[in-house]
Formats: structure tokens, C-alpha cells, sequence
């Protein structure tokens, strides 16, 4: 039961993920160029209904996730949570009224095909204690990813779009790996005296304030595949060193056939928009 529990919440995660992209990206483009400098552009959003119900959903998003991680190993869930992509270019085609490509149908059946390998070897896991070192790293990486995000905004705009896809990516991937390591005891209350908890709040809005401003340089799908890249790869691969996450009957050979092809299928998508998408940077 809690299996089944865990892998509908992760795939719903990815259902709400991939439509508050669509919306976000809606309310950003209605703002004029002038107000998209830096926080400015997050804080003139606020008026924005479709933002505000973009930021619902992806707190709805991130809830059901931490809900998936406590229940599943990390290659597990992120690599469903990945498929947001797939519902943000569906509702992007829907808006532009654009055809699937044949290239892109291969694309998703074999993201598809590999999500459902990774769903068929899922094996219950539970939260996992890590060293006080890790932990401390954990903390202060969102002040890091906030100077390189600065840095890259101010200073090296021709790259900024996938650095700060990039950091997104890392900061939601980085909100996985300390749902994972949080631990609730009888009292729940308890776990807001972990610095831990905190730090997910901070990742939050450093990864929404980039995610913002990226949105604004490039097409949602093409911001999308990239934050869902290192939302996946980073987590997984922390998840196999630091929390030991395996397999059921530790069946590793079909766990790497399920994320090369969830993963190959994420990059032809990212290939086949990439032409239309790099010519609106």
C-alpha cells in the first residue's frame, strides 16, 4: 500500500510540476522588458493569478514529492518526477497548436519505457541519517548556487539560461535528497528544529527566483529539460552513495536500462525543440 501511495505521489508531483511550468511561463512573458531585471521580475509577479496557482502547484508539487522519497530510493522517484517535461510540452503544443513530430513521439515513449522499468523495480525504502558534514554542506549549498546564479545573471548573461536552469535543477534536486534525510518522530513537530527543514525553504525560493528569471531568456520546455536533468542526475547519483538506495532484488542491470532511456529520451526531446528554442535566447 505505501508502495502504491509513493509512486502515485510522484507521479501527480510530476502532473503539477509540469503545469506550473506552462503557467509561470505565461505570467512571465506579460511582463514588459522592463521590469525583468533580477528580483524585480519575481516581485512584480505577485500580482500575477497565474503565477500565484503556478507556485500552489508546485508547492503541491514538492509536498507530494517528499511524500515519494520517504517511501522509494531517489532513481526511483526523480526520474518519474522527470516526465514534467512531457506534460509541459503537451500543454505548450496544445497552446501553440503544433503537431508532435515523429521524432518527439520516439523521444517520449522511450521516457515512458524507462519509467516504467523504474517504476516495475522500485523497493521500499526509508529515511537515512546523514553525517554532520553532509548535512552541513547541504545547508549552506543554497548560499552558493545564489552567488553563482548572481554572478551568471549580472556578469555572463550570454550563459545565464542554462546556468540558471542548472541551479534550479540542482536546488529542487537538492529538496529530494533532505526530504529523504529528514526523520519525523512521535512528535512531528519536532523536525522544525532541524536546520535540515530550513533548508528546504531556502532551495525553494533560490530555485524559484532563477527558475523565474530563466523562464524570461527561452521556451518553458527547453528551461524545463534542463532544470529536470540536474533535478534528476544529482539526487540519484546521492542517493546510491550517501542513502545506499537499490533496486528490488537488486536487479541493477534493468535500474541503468530504465535511466539511460528516461534519460536519452529527455535529450532528444531537449534536441528536437532545440533549434526553434535557441533562436528565441
Amino acid at each position: 500500500m505505501f508502495l502504491i501511495i509513493a509512486i502515485s505521489s510522484a507521479f501527480l508531483s510530476a502532473m503539477s510540476n509540469g503545469s506550473a511550468v506552462v503557467l509561470e511561463k505565461i505570467a512571465v512573458d506579460r511582463i514588459s522588458n522592463k521590469q525583468t531585471s533580477g528580483i524585480n521580475l519575481f516581485l512584480n509577479l505577485r500580482s500575477s493569478l497565474n503565477y500565484i496557482i503556478g507556485v500552489v502547484l508546485d508547492i503541491i508539487a514538492w509536498l507530494l514529492s517528499l511524500v515519494a522519497v520517504h517511501r522509494l530510493p531517489l532513481f526511483v522517484v526523480q526520474p518519474i518526477i522527470a516526465c514534467s517535461v512531457i506534460f509541459t510540452i503537451l500543454i505548450e503544443m496544445i497552446i501553440l497548436k503544433s503537431k508532435p513530430t515523429l521524432k518527439l513521439i520516439l523521444s517520449l515513449g522511450l521516457m515512458f519505457v524507462g519509467l516504467g522499468l523504474l517504476t516495475a523495480i522500485a523497493s521500499p525504502e526509508r529515511p537515512t541519517k546523514i553525517s554532520t558534514l553532509t548535512e552541513f554542506w547541504l545547508v549552506i549549498t543554497p548560499l552558493i548556487l545564489t552567488l553563482l546564479g548572481i554572478i551568471f545573471t549580472k556578469y555572463l548573461a550570454k550563459y545565464s539560461t542554462f546556468v540558471l536552469a542548472s541551479i534550479t535543477g540542482l536546488s529542487f534536486g537538492a529538496i529530494a535528497v533532505v526530504g529523504r534525510a529528514l526523520h519525523f518522530g512521535k512528535n512531528y513537530l519536532s523536525v522544525f528544529g532541524s536546520p535540515l527543514i530550513w533548508s528546504i525553504f531556502i532551495y525553494s525560493v533560490v530555485g524559484m527566483i532563477f527558475f523565474t528569471i530563466a523562464l524570461k531568456k527561452a521556451r518553458a520546455s527547453y528551461v524545463n529539460t534542463i532544470v529536470i536533468a540536474f533535478e534528476t542526475i544529482f539526487p540519484i547519483l546521492f542517493g546510491i552513495i550517501f542513502f545506499h538506495d537499490h533496486p528490488k532484488n537488486n536487479l541493477w542491470l534493468i535500474a541503468v536500462i530504465g535511466f539511460v532511456l528516461t534519460t536519452v529520451g529527455t535529450i532528444l526531446i531537449l534536441n528536437t525543440i532545440g533549434k526553434k528554442i535557441l533562436e528565441q535566447i
